[in-house]
């Protein structure tokens, strides 16, 4: 509280985990009653961007790997980032799972400033590579985008905005 009123970066955190996780909840309502979802998601904009692709921190641009019955991400030095546990968060009465994946050691690693967020060589000397995956997060954020980039819904965004676009100038006009 500040001045009686509540903390306006404290809520904007708050707000930032209620929205995470309702995109996530709403995702998953939609697909389990057969409705296809158009909602662009938070980080929908920043998919396209080469930076984006080329960003080697993202789990997204690293090489999925299977061995027997193991599975693991290759980063961009080829070191291996294996399974070291699953986590689980709950939050009214919504479940979601994160795979927890580590490098055993990252010493001497080329690429570990871009790689570790935020590192700082000093502080960071020591720190390995840690990620989280939401596997199904991320299959209902992949359908979502394929719905929105699917030539059906260019179409219907155009109708739309053209038809948007007709109603304001006449609530201006009138």
């Amino acid at each position: 509280m500040l001045n009686g009123h509540l903390n306006p970066l404290r809520m904007s955190r708050l707000l930032w985990k209620i929205i995470l996780l309702s995109a996530d909840m709403n995702l998953l309502y939609l697909k389990e009653n057969a409705v296809a979802s158009y909602i662009k998601l938070q980080d929908h904009e920043q998919w396209n961007p080469r930076a984006y692709k080329e960003d080697i921190e993202k789990y997204c641009n690293m090489k999925y790997e299977v061995f027997k019955d193991e599975h693991y991400y290759a980063c961009h030095d080829g070191r291996e980032l294996r399974h070291i546990q699953t986590e689980t968060k709950e939050q009214d009465g919504y479940t979601q799972t994160f795979e927890v994946y580590e490098c055993a050691d990252c010493s001497e690693c080329p690429h570990k400033a871009k790689c570790l967020y935020k590192y700082n060589a000093e502080k960071d000397a020591e720190k390995n590579k840690v990620m989280k995956t939401n596997t199904r997060w991320e299959e209902l954020k992949e359908e979502s985008h394929a719905n929105i980039q699917s030539e059906n819904n260019i179409l219907n965004r155009q109708i739309r905005s053209i038809q948007t676009e007709s109603h304001f100038g006449n609530i201006v006009v009138a």
